[in-house]
């Protein structure tokens, strides 16, 4: 009897355990995701301002 509620005990922990690591695997996909978009934003914000400095410089 108190293999079976060990065995119960560490079964439970063990899918417990699993799905704490689903998660976190899952929140480390959307961080990479939102990194990859800020980086996107802000080359494209480099390049825009790069652009306009040099029309700018075009006109003198």
């Amino acid at each position: 009897m108190a293999y079976k509620v060990l065995a119960r005990a560490i079964v439970t922990f063990a899918e417990v355990y699993e799905r704490m690591e689903n998660m976190k695997q899952e929140k480390m996909v959307r961080l990479e995701k939102q990194r990859m978009e800020f980086t996107k934003e802000l080359e494209f914000h480099r390049l825009n301002m790069f652009m306009e400095t040099q029309v700018v410089l075009e006109k003198k």
